[in-house]
Formats: C-alpha cells, structure tokens, sequence
C-alpha cells in the first residue's frame, strides 16, 4: 500500500532548495535534503534524511494545462456537479508535485514535511487523498 501527497502551485513561485530549507527549519529541521534535489524535474525515487535517518520518497509532477482543466469541467459536467474546489485549484495553479510513500512512517512524515514546505513556500494547495483533506496555504490567485 502506498501514501500519496500532491502541492498544487504556480510553477514560477517554486522556491530555491535554500528558501525550501528555510521553511523545513521553521518546521522543527527534522528534514534535510540535498542541494542537487530538484523537486520539478525528478522522477522517481528521492534521498532525504528525517530526524538523521536515511529515507526517501518517490517524486512525480505534471504540468497542469488547458486540457487538463477543460477534461475536469467536462467531468464535472457530465455527472451534473457544480464547480468544486479541485476546479478552482486547477484554474489557478500550473503544477501537480506528487509524492508518493510506501506505508512507511519515515518516509510519510518526511514526504509531509517536505510538501507543507512547499505548498507554504509557494502559498499553494496541500491535498493528502487518504484523509481527504486539502489545505490553502497563502492567498488565492487566479
């Protein structure tokens, strides 16, 4: 069984590995990861250390574009649902950053760490699936 996380956010608002460090430190520096990470363009697995224990996650981002936005309202519209939250976040982010864990405590913990840094960092959404929730974290921009 596997644990997944996805931030939402505008592309440009990615922040530096030292300003991402900057926020993992305000969150308690239980992660640290290496300069040569970069979080947009890796596919696969991910090297980090939490609380000085080796671990990791896999790391998956797409692009979010037109089509995908015109397929979710064709969605939406074909099952006669009204404009959701998953709508406005697609209309108002360029990026999906997935993380994906296997059920392992280490690797969740630091797989979460990583991306509420990053969701703060870009003032972007935060989504856990497994527990259904998605959080805001900033101001809306459309």
């Amino acid at each position: 069984m596997s644990y997944d996380f996805n931030a939402f956010f505008r592309r440009e608002s990615f922040p530096t590995i030292a300003v991402l460090r900057d926020h993992l430190k305000q969150a308690g520096n239980r992660v640290l990861i290496d300069d040569d990470i970069d979080f947009l363009s890796a596919g696969g697995w991910v090297d980090v250390s939490l609380d000085g224990t080796p671990t990791g996650f896999e790391v998956f981002s797409e692009e979010i574009d037109d089509d995908s936005r015109a397929r979710y309202r064709a969605r939406l519209e074909r099952n006669k649902e009204p404009p959701d939250q998953f709508l406005r976040i697609l209309e108002s982010c360029d990026f999906d950053l997935n993380f994906n864990c296997k059920n392992d405590e280490a690797e969740v913990t630091a797989a979460r760490l990583v991306m509420t840094a990053i969701a703060t960092a870009t003032n972007g959404w935060l989504s856990d699936p497994q527990k259904a929730t998605t959080i805001h974290f900033g101001h809306e921009t459309t």
